[in-house]
């Protein structure tokens, strides 16, 4: 009962993330800043690969690593919104 109310817990995540997603793509296409959007994507996403390595496993497998990346990127992609305000280089990070 607990690990299917934390796998609907994760689904929603990411259903919200990849909808953010979308927007904040339309975004960058329609050269409009959706500031709140583009937050929302990034948290969430973070939030879907921190919580994919919650649930239980049986050895390291492909998606780990996947997962490992992502969140890899995903911080160097928040520092370079937050940190450094997206200033020279940082803007095509």
């Amino acid at each position: 009962m607990i690990l299917a109310a934390f796998t609907f817990f994760h689904v929603v995540l990411s259903l919200v993330g990849i909808a953010s997603g979308f927007v904040a793509v339309y975004g960058i296409l329609a050269s409009k800043r959706v500031e709140g959007w583009t937050t929302t994507f990034l948290i969430t996403t973070a939030a879907t690969s921190v919580t994919g390595f919650l649930f239980p496993f049986e050895g390291f497998k492909p998606s780990y690593v996947l997962g490992i990346l992502s969140l890899i990127v995903l911080a160097i992609a928040i520092a370079a919104r937050r940190r450094v305000q997206l200033v020279s280089g940082w803007r095509r990070t």
